[in-house]
């Protein structure tokens, strides 16, 4: 993947919980499966666009609770090869039939059947952003 070609940012591949974020986005093409092409942008940090190029399917393989790995899959992940970091929506993730459970430390993520993946609250969060890291 040539994304540093693009522009010179750097990229994190962890994913950020965000419950203001409409959609699932992200900025790693080799994730994406089933990816077609879509134009616009996206608005992030209050007024920065950031083109969309695709949109697809994300299958990510996670460790459940009991040890044993399990396939995470989120339909309709936007594709913003710009975006310094990937988007997890709360709302869409809860439509889509996930449930997320939140404390002072963690969110865990439950599918159906049960896979719990957890996430540490991020520390320095911007305060436009309802932000927790999710280590996949």
């Amino acid at each position: 993947m040539s994304l540093a070609a693009k522009a010179n940012i750097q990229l994190d591949p962890t994913g950020t919980i965000d419950s203001g974020c409409t959609r699932h986005v992200t900025h790693e093409s080799q994730w994406l499966n089933d990816v077609a092409t879509s134009g616009g942008s996206i608005t992030v940090g209050g007024n920065n666009q950031i083109p969309i190029e695709g949109i697809g399917r994300v299958e990510q393989t996670v460790v459940a609770s009991k040890g044993d790995s399990k396939t995470l899959t989120l339909h309709g992940v936007l594709y913003a090869p710009l975006l310094q970091f990937n988007l997890l929506s709360v709302p869409v993730a809860v439509n889509q039939h996930y449930r997320l459970s939140f404390d002072h430390k963690q969110c865990a993520l439950q599918a159906q059947p049960a896979v719990t993946s957890t996430a540490l609250v991020a520390s320095g969060a911007k305060s436009f952003a309802d932000s927790m890291i999710l280590r996949l």
